[in-house]
């Protein structure tokens, strides 16, 4: 069994299929897997590079952040490399993430936690239904998007020069 499948095991969540090297696997898998050798690139990026050519234009990826650091650095920075190619959502412990490349509504809640991180670029970004608008404005420290609050039941992200993260906390 492969770490993530077990991890959704452990969940009471059921397998359709398992993509990676199964260089995790203990012990055998009860569900169909397709084995992606290549050494060099994570489980995740095989993964997503594989859906992708196989025409899957929508993904909601779990468990893909927590037990290496370095693992869900480069995962969070996968989300930018394919989310221009298949509508991906991420889920952590603690929120969803989304990649955006344009503009979106997202659904929220009033004093929901909002962060934006802007992984490589100096993309332009407008926001509404935000507490701390941006009008057409760079992120110009790391931190300058983290923290901000849905002020209704939604609000807007428009993004030129993208990529941006969105984090929508639980």
């Amino acid at each position: 069994m492969d770490g993530g499948e077990r991890h959704l095991h452990e969940l009471g969540l059921s397998v359709d299929l398992i993509l990676g090297d199964l260089d995790s696997a203990t012990m055998p898998s009860v569900a169909p897997y397709v084995q992606l050798e290549d050494q060099s690139r994570t489980d995740l990026d095989k993964a997503l590079d594989w859906c992708i050519k196989q025409e899957i234009t929508s993904l909601d990826i779990v468990a893909a952040f927590g037990d290496r650091d370095d693992h869900s650095l480069a995962n969070y920075h996968l989300l930018t490399e394919y989310g221009n190619r298949c509508k991906l959502t991420a889920y952590s412990d603690f929120a969803q993430i989304q990649p955006l490349f344009g503009n979106a509504s997202f659904p929220s809640f009033p004093g929901q936690i909002v962060s934006i991180f802007c992984p490589s670029g100096q993309p332009r970004i407008t926001t509404e239904g935000l507490q701390y608008n941006l009008n057409k404005e760079f992120l110009e420290h790391i931190t300058q998007g983290v923290s901000n609050r849905a002020t209704s039941t939604a609000f807007k992200i428009t993004v030129e020069n993208g990529p941006i993260l969105v984090f929508q906390f639980f």
